[in-house]
């Protein structure tokens, strides 16, 4: 299982780490621009024609004066299709200003910031404090661990590679300190275009735009909601038995009919046969039980902390709204109901309303409650609130 676990979300992300980069920091107060690099870590970099040093050098968030240096090159205005160059690694966030009181730390993890990730951010205070924030116009829900405050950020699949500024407001900062910012890279994701066969019958349901857009509409409002604290532990579980049987990957670009490639899939598909188990990966509770237009027979499980899971295509639905789940609950069955070719699962995972790849949750990349001695350490058990049922 951890072997296919880990074969659905790293060889992505150690694909990006190998071949892109993210860099954080400030220059002078209120310019966001990258930091130059500590030495010692380098990706390589081949330009492509019409690119500029300096642009190359935007786009991995390092200086041009840290290019030239490392490279050995005379003239910065002269680079040429094809020729390589070395590029340093940034991981650090830093910010125009100190931090205000009582702000001690903040950490953003795990970088670089891959389109369709899921980021957790970490702030350690000297004392209690109330934290707001926000990732260009994604508000941030702040939770409080046994060693800071954390929140989590999504990425989207389509975010413009580049900064994009991270804002922490702090409500007891003095007035001239109310908030705190720094530039978070965003970089590429590897995702390919999948093109996908329309029936006549297939066809006839995206042609009703009317029920689309509303399915779509009220499914952005509940996956917008902050519930409450988080209801999970740990790394999610696979919903399926057989989950090394992945049809359509996370965040690849799909085309349908002979159309153009518009939208991505939110989510994992899985072939499974029909009537095959589908089973809860976490805590949470059950939010939406019932047949759509789009998505077939579908549940929706809040796992709080404006975190949700969606389930999509079900011949059955075993759960009713209200309902609590445990990892392993059976939530339903697998069909082809909906928009749907043949017997799959599609699984999705929101954070803060923004698809993610469910990948990431179940290979433990993404922290509940982290202890931050290490990323991958779960040493703390969360404090559950009283009204949730053991």
């Amino acid at each position: 299982m951890e072997g296919r676990l880990r074969s659905a979300w790293r060889p992505r992300a150690l694909a990006l780490l190998l071949a892109l980069v993210v860099g954080l920091g400030f220059s002078a107060p209120g310019e966001v621009r990258a930091a130059d690099p500590p030495p010692g870590r380098f990706l390589e970099h081949v330009v492509r024609e019409g690119e500029t040093l300096s642009g190359i050098a935007q786009a991995y968030g390092v200086s041009v004066g840290a290019l030239v240096a490392l490279n050995g090159l005379a003239d910065p205005d002269h680079i040429v299709a094809g020729q390589r160059l070395r590029i340093p690694v940034v991981s650090r966030l830093e910010g125009p200003a100190p931090l205000p009181a009582p702000l001690v730390s903040v950490q953003a993890l795990p970088l670089p910031a891959v389109q369709g990730s899921t980021l957790s951010v970490r702030v350690v205070a000297a004392g209690p404090v109330r934290l707001g924030g926000r990732l260009d116009d994604q508000r941030l829900a702040f939770a409080e661990g046994p060693d800071g405050y954390w929140a989590l950020v999504g990425i989207h699949p389509l975010a413009e590679p580049g900064c994009h500024v991270l804002t922490l407001e702090v409500a007891d900062a003095p007035a001239h300190t109310p908030t705190w910012q720094a530039c978070v890279w965003v970089v590429e994701g590897a995702f390919a275009v999948q093109r996908i066969p329309l029936s006549p019958a297939l066809g006839s349901i995206l042609a009703d735009v009317a029920a689309v857009q509303e399915e779509a509409h009220r499914l952005r409002v509940l996956f917008a909601q902050v519930s409450g604290p988080p209801l999970w532990r740990g790394p999610f579980a696979w919903p399926v038995d057989r989950p090394g049987d992945v049809s359509a990957p996370f965040g690849d670009r799909r085309a349908y009919g002979s159309g153009p490639a518009t939208s991505f899939h939110e989510g994992i598909d899985f072939d499974a046969s029909a009537g095959a188990p589908v089973r809860a990966p976490a805590r949470g509770r059950v939010v939406l039980a019932e047949d759509l237009w789009v998505r077939g027979k579908a549940v929706v499980l809040d796992h709080g902390q404006g975190v949700f899971s969606g389930y999509w295509h079900l011949a059955e639905v075993e759960v009713q709204p209200g309902q609590w789940v445990w990892p392993g609950t059976l939530l339903g069955r697998v069909g082809s109901t909906g928009l749907s070719t043949g017997p799959h699962l599609h699984w999705e995972v929101r954070v803060n309303g923004v698809p993610v790849d469910p990948a990431q949750w179940v290979a433990g990349e993404v922290e509940a409650w982290p202890t931050w001695a290490g990323l991958w350490q779960r040493a703390l058990a969360p404090r559950w609130p009283a009204h949730i049922p053991e």
